[in-house]
């Protein structure tokens, strides 16, 4: 299966929501810039001490108390980790990127989301996580980086008894066959 063929993975989807949270990542120019757009708000950041600063996360009033925005402080925080502590911080819900201030390289932008967003899940029920919506082109990119990542994170979670030999190398076999490359198997006696 490819990267693409699916529709979901690791709190990103590649389905258009029908209402979803823009998420607006800011650094300190871009904030100055949102607050001369947007000066009514510049009391609600002030009460509740938001700065640009990485690790910040803001949802912003509406009139109709729902949640339509949310900034993002990305400001001293290295690729592809911008986005990481929103992932972590932000409830349930369906998010897109607003990057209107052009402040974000959207790839690895993704891959601190997927990252930040992977549960080991394997003997319990998932918890509901924010899903962040991109295209399959953005995505695309940094699939394969990110199903590795997951991948191996997963399995270093596993038990023993859950990744033995056997299902150690048929994953292997799997792998190889989804990437169309060469596989073989060498079973080793020590007896």
């Amino acid at each position: 299966m490819s990267a693409l063929s699916i529709t979901s993975c690791h709190g990103v989807s590649f389905e258009t929501p029908d209402a979803p949270i823009s998420l607006i990542p800011v650094t300190q120019k871009a904030l100055k810039i949102f607050l001369k757009e947007r000066p009514e708000l510049i009391a609600w950041l002030a009460y509740h001490q938001f700065s640009e600063k990485c690790q910040a996360v803001l949802p912003l009033p509406t009139k109709a108390q729902t949640v339509q925005e949310v900034l993002v402080g990305i400001e001293g925080y290295a690729e592809p980790f911008l986005l990481s502590h929103a992932a972590e911080r932000l409830g349930p819900g369906q998010y897109v990127i607003d990057d209107r201030y052009e402040v974000l390289t959207l790839p690895p932008a993704i891959v601190g989301w997927a990252l930040a967003s992977y549960q080991f899940d394997a003997f319990k029920a998932r918890k509901t996580q924010p899903i962040l919506h991109v295209s399959p082109e953005v995505y695309q990119p940094v699939a394969g980086m990110i199903s590795a990542v997951i991948s191996i994170r997963h399995w270093i979670n596993l038990p023993a008894e859950s990744m033995n030999p056997s299902i150690l190398a048929e994953t292997a076999k799997q792998i190889a066959m989804q990437y169309h490359d060469g596989y073989q198997e060498n079973v080793y006696s020590f007896a």
